[in-house]
């Protein structure tokens, strides 16, 4: 069963008859090849590279009717994600990136060192801060 039965209401068709169809028409086309070389319209050789490059060209021929629907949705949600992706990077780089360039590294290692000794110093000191987490 394809996509639990969800594949007629995403998709608006039934990919297990899609398969079948798929199967059906492929299934004529042999019956159709066989018929021309009994008829003598193709000569076996024409009739084995015909096979032969059925066997190569695996997306005309024999498909895989789910498995194809599966690999596009997976690329279509990975090419998805990654615009997401994009999006939100480049709204951060954009926002945070030219908030953080203002101001210089300077000040942000003040404000860094100066919240860490606040930290240690509102939490009771260096020697609180130790047994409590040895503990």
């Amino acid at each position: 069963m394809a996509w639990f039965g969800l594949d007629k209401l995403f998709l608006g068709v039934d990919l297990d008859e899609e398969q079948r169809r798929s199967d059906e028409l492929d299934n004529q086309i042999d019956v159709q090849n066989q018929f021309l070389v009994e008829r003598g319209v193709w000569t076996p050789d024409q009739y084995a590279q015909f096979e032969e490059d059925k066997k190569k060209d695996t997306s005309a021929y024999h498909q895989d009717v789910v498995g194809s629907v599966n690999k596009e949705f997976e690329a279509g949600f990975e090419e998805g994600l990654q615009k997401e992706k994009n999006f939100f990077t480049g709204f951060l780089d954009k926002t945070l990136g030219s908030l953080l360039r203002v101001v210089p590294w300077q000040v942000w290692l003040i404000g860094g060192v100066a919240l860490v000794v606040w930290l240690l110093f509102t939490l009771g000191g260096p020697g609180k801060l130790v047994k409590r987490f040895a503990k």
